[in-house]
């Protein structure tokens, strides 16, 4: 299955490892998963805090500090046009920009075949959505406000306060197993809200 991953930051630093893992240790499934990761963003110091990088990879593509950790394929660029996502079968998002989101869910609603995972986590909130009947397009489109900035997966004035939340790695262990059940044909729940 051709996978791509939109985001490599906060909650997609944390899933690629995850994924490695399931890969490298064989878990039924993976053999068949072929994971793509695109971001434009550099690592930059204040991520080391709250991603999953090293200072080794201080402005170093996010991407391809993956890619090169965990040898999946990454695209260093932003997404922007449907055929930045075009030829996968999944789309994770793991980013949180209302365009992009608003990008995928056109694209997944005018080629059905292309399934999507959203994954969401601000502070200690977290949420995602899956490709499914209730999730149309209006539904999903009423969940984002496509003209927002980008924004993080820690909270502005936690950050400024020092404070590390970690929504974002619970939301990419939950994500790494949704991503099984794709690979393994089984079906997801659609929609999951949680704040702790």
């Amino acid at each position: 299955m051709n996978i791509l991953q939109i985001g490599a930051g906060g909650i997609g630093s944390y899933l690629a490892e995850l994924l490695f893992k399931l890969y490298r240790d064989g878990v039924q499934g993976t053999e068949n998963m072929n994971l793509t990761i695109i971001d434009d963003d550099k690592v930059e110091e204040k991520n080391l805090r709250y991603q999953n990088f090293e200072i080794k990879e201080l402005e170093e593509y996010k991407a391809r500090a993956l890619s090169n950790r965990y040898f999946f394929n990454s695209v260093n660029k932003r997404v922007e046009k449907d055929e930045d996502i075009a030829n996968f079968n999944l789309i994770v998002l793991a980013v949180d920009n209302g365009k992009v989101r608003k990008l995928v869910y056109e694209y997944c609603d005018k080629n059905p075949t292309t399934k999507y995972i959203d994954l969401r986590s601000e502070g200690t909130a977290i949420a995602f959505y899956t490709s499914n009947k209730s999730n149309d397009l209006a539904t999903m489109l009423k969940t984002i406000d496509a003209d927002a900035p980008s924004t993080s997966c820690q909270l502005k004035f936690e950050l400024e306060q020092g404070k590390i939340q970690q929504g974002n790695k619970i939301i990419a262990s939950i994500g790494s197993q949704l991503i099984l059940n794709e690979l393994r044909e089984e079906p997801n729940i659609a929609r999951y809200n949680f704040r702790f």
